[in-house]
């Protein structure tokens, strides 16, 4: 006896025979060839019920003052990136030199926008100084006269990553490409180049363009700094996992740095999220 259903565009063949008095039901899966769910196109996270939404905040302050030293690359790699993110399926805020209320703004407006969603990114490409092993991304206008100044008139970086945790997105995904030189004055303060390392709650990974205390190449002869360039050539890979990502970026970097750069990451990602 055979008998036949479609279900999710599978046909479920059910065959039943007859052993030894006992009827034996056998059930073969046959596939149809239907397009796959975001999530079996290789999302890798199993989102709650109608929020396969991915959304990304892109921003890259690149016109500061004399001061504090105007960039070019961030403009460039923020555009490349918001592009490449919307060809992955991603519903991109592009931002462009914001001061500290611009940025403040749009990072909250990403957190209500992220609610409920199953992947949240979020890419700075500018200044980032550190003080007391605390990073902060530097908006436009910040008047940064001394090392103490960043602390009360840039961004912490940890309130971007806590804001993008409470929006309850399956997975979070920081990039922060600031890891130049840092522009401030010396001070008695605990100040370095580069910045510091952060640890950050479950579902969350932290990429850095370089390591703790490491300055990023700025790369002034191309189109995008060397970690966005690599960033950009591994991101729409097929097949690989947001890990495999940076670390094929880690060694693209540091290959091509002479060893003198090395990107980093803490990664604590529940279960494996692919972008492309």
């Amino acid at each position: 006896m055979r008998g036949e259903r479609n279900t999710a565009g599978e046909k479920i063949a059910i065959l039943r025979t007859t052993f030894a008095g006992v009827t034996l039901g056998l059930v073969l899966v046959i596939g149809l060839g239907v397009t796959s769910t975001p999530a079996q196109r290789g999302l890798g996270v199993v989102p709650r019920e109608g929020a396969e939404r991915r959304v990304a905040l892109v921003i890259g302050n690149a016109a500061y003052d004399a001061a504090m030293g105007r960039l070019v690359n961030p403009a460039h790699d923020a555009e490349d990136m918001a592009a490449a993110l919307g060809e992955l399926g991603f519903q991109v805020t592009l931002k462009r030199d914001l001061d500290r209320e611009g940025m403040e703004r749009a990072v909250e407006d990403f957190r209500a926008a992220a609610q409920g969603s199953a992947v949240a990114l979020f890419y700075f490409a500018g200044h980032g100084v550190q003080l007391d092993n605390v990073n902060y991304l530097v908006p436009l206008k910040a008047r940064l006269k001394s090392q103490v100044d960043a602390k009360y008139r840039a961004v912490p970086a940890g309130w971007v990553v806590e804001s993008m945790q409470a929006s309850g997105a399956r997975a979070n995904i920081v990039i922060l490409d600031a890891c130049r030189n840092n522009p401030l004055p010396k001070s008695g303060r605990s100040a370095a180049g580069g910045l510091a390392a952060m640890q950050a709650g479950t579902g969350t990974l932290v990429a850095f363009a370089a390591g703790p205390g490491e300055t990023a190449d700025e790369n002034p002869r191309g189109r995008n700094g060397l970690y966005a360039e690599e960033l950009l050539k591994h991101l729409r890979t097929p097949g690989i996992s947001v890990v495999g990502v940076f670390q094929r970026t880690r060694e693209g970097v540091y290959r091509r740095s002479n060893r003198r750069q090395t990107p980093q990451d803490w990664n604590q990602l529940v279960g494996s999220v692919y972008l492309a």
